[in-house]
């Protein structure tokens, strides 16, 4: 029989956390990472954590607050049931809304529930759920920032692969052309290796159309990629 894992406390704490380097995409720019840490306290001393955050630290306090507004949704019950612990936290936020920061903050309850009842059963959650594979083809998704030169960029895509990633994550900006085209080249000579565009679109046709291009490239070649 499974034990009950009574949730003993909802504890938080605060972080702004600085980069080395700022970073910008399109649409921000980056200077820290504003956390709310999450960790829920059991009575057999297991804690799940997890984490919700905000760029630069903006609106880290209205968060928090949101957060801590469904703690009473928490505490004393068994992790175990975590359907009943969204159910009751989706229904109590009916009157604000199930979007933004109610979303967030739920996000950040399921997760550390989850967490709970993976390091009590000392399983990983993929297994925990009912595992199909061991095995899954991932791409190297920080980096490559606007930002940085085209020099860095070249730099720390063959660093990606040199770690055994196969697929870059590439943002686009107007530079889009010069990068791309130089990061191919970079990561391409010896072996294949997929890049996965992000465009931010700004109306214009000829933008548009390279990227169908751009997608139908990476369509045709993605089923040679290896795993």
């Amino acid at each position: 029989m499974v034990q009950p894992l009574k949730i003993t406390r909802f504890k938080t704490t605060l972080v702004d956390v600085p980069l080395v380097k700022p970073i910008a995409t399109a649409i921000h720019r980056m200077s820290s990472v504003g956390c709310v840490l999450l960790e829920l306290e059991t009575d057999q001393g297991i804690v799940g954590e997890s984490l919700v955050y905000t760029l630069n630290g903006v609106r880290l306090r209205a968060l928090h607050e949101m957060l801590l507004g469904f703690s009473h949704q928490v505490e004393g019950r068994d992790a175990h049931y975590i359907a009943a612990i969204w159910r009751d936290s989706w229904n109590e936020m009916n009157p604000i809304g199930h979007k933004g920061f109610s979303i967030a903050a739920l996000s950040a309850i399921d997760i550390a529930c989850w967490d709970l009842l993976g390091r009590a059963a000392g399983l990983p959650l993929h297994q925990l759920f009912g595992a199909c594979r061991d095995r899954i083809r991932t791409y190297a998704s920080g980096g490559l920032w606007l930002s940085q030169s085209i020099d860095s960029l070249v730099e720390e895509a063959a660093g990606f692969v040199d770690a055994g990633f196969r697929a870059l994550h590439k943002i686009h900006s107007h530079r889009r052309l010069r990068i791309v085209g130089t990061l191919e080249h970079a990561t391409s000579a010896d072996e294949q290796v997929l890049t996965l565009h992000h465009p931010v679109l700004s109306g214009k046709v000829e933008e548009i159309e390279e990227i169908v291009c751009a997608i139908k490239k990476i369509e045709n070649h993605a089923e040679d990629i290896p795993a």
